[in-house]
Parts: structure tokens; C-alpha cells; sequence
């Protein structure tokens, strides 16, 4: 496993922290971690649904249009 080195500001630390406490992580590598898949899942989710957007287009071109029926 590798290591990222991040600095944050004392306010953004100070928010931080009590947002740790009211959700019980234990230790900031853990709240951060978490977000970070968080993030990575929503990047992958939107570019899915880019995916499936662009396929519906070109299936409403070939086809007409196109219902949830």
C-alpha cells in the first residue's frame, strides 16, 4: 500500500473532526479513505450513465422513439 501525504487547514481539520465524531470513525485515514471511494463511485456512476444515455440516443436514432414500455 502506498502513501499520499495531504495538508489541511485548521478549520477545514477542526470540521472535519466533528463530523468524525458525530459518525464514529475512529481515525481520519479512515473518514478519508471513505470519501474517497465515495467519489470514485460517484465518477463511475456518472460516466455509466453517460454510457447508457449516448446508447439510448443512438438507439432513438435507429429506431424512432423510444418508450420505458
Amino acid at each position: 500500500m502506498g502513501t499520499v501525504s495531504v495538508r489541511f487547514g485548521k478549520s477545514f481539520l477542526h470540521d472535519m473532526e466533528k463530523i468524525m465524531k458525530g459518525n464514529r470513525y475512529a481515525t481520519k485515514t479512515e473518514f478519508i479513505r471513505e470519501a474517497v471511494r465515495d467519489k470514485m463511485d460517484e465518477i463511475e456512476t456518472k460516466a455509466a450513465l453517460r454510457r447508457v444515455k449516448k446508447l439510448y440516443g443512438a438507439g432513438a436514432k435507429k429506431y424512432g422513439k423510444i418508450t420505458d414500455e
